[in-house]
């Protein structure tokens, strides 16, 4: 059986990571006629459910401090791995096609506060196989933040001075980080001209060219 093609999309939050994920599994599934597996990190597994509590600030340190970056950054691996198993390879070697929400690359661009934990991170996820290609919505911080204003509570990560780190993360890790064919897309455009552009951008031999 040919094994199935491994799509993740990534961004900012705010990119539209989940609407465009969401919009590429239906096109794949209604005119492509592709079984489609669409998933998501943090996962719904059970390390994945432990960092959605972090994130919402329901679990904490000991005294209420929050979780260190490092110990997410170990958290969101453990989850990866678990979910690869679980999730991931399992459609891939089924030949379906899997759409993921979030991957290495979120990892990378959310933990990092130093060159020095970019190669840790990169390190700590070499056994996280890398995607057929990685579409990356590029938006930047105040257009992401907009996008997220009108949302409930937000997690720990949607303030602007860190997500002002993540976005020149981000840019660090397209530039320098292997992580496989990479689609960069214009985030900023209207929610049906990304979609067509994600479709026309997430061919296995694509590079990371701008859309």
């Amino acid at each position: 059986m040919t094994r199935g093609k491994f799509i993740v999309i990534e961004g900012l939050d705010g990119a539209g990571t989940t609407t465009q994920a969401d919009k590429l599994t239906k096109y794949a599934r209604e005119v492509q006629g592709i079984d489609v597996v669409l998933t998501a990190e943090p996962s719904k597994g059970p390390v994945g459910s432990m960092l959605r509590l972090a994130l919402a600030n329901r679990i904490a340190m000991k005294g209420g401090a929050p979780l260190t970056s490092d110990t997410l950054a170990l958290l969101f691996t453990a989850d990866r791995l678990d979910h690869i198993a679980s999730v991931v390879e399992p459609a891939l070697a089924a030949g379906k096609m899997v759409v993921c929400d979030r991957y290495v690359m979120s990892t990378l661009a959310y933990q990092a506060k130093s060159e020095a934990d970019l190669l840790w991170l990169f390190q700590l996820n070499a056994r996280a196989p890398k995607p057929d290609v990685t579409v990356f919505l590029r938006v930047p911080t105040p257009v992401g933040l907009a996008r997220i204003s009108g949302r409930g509570e937000r997690d720990i990560f949607e303030t602007e001075q860190f997500l002002a780190r993540v976005e020149r993360n981000y840019e660090t890790v397209l530039a320098e980080a292997d992580v496989g064919p990479v689609a960069v897309v214009d985030g900023t455009a209207p929610v049906q001209t990304v979609a067509g552009a994600i479709r026309r951008g997430h061919s296995p031999g694509c590079r990371k060219v701008v859309q």
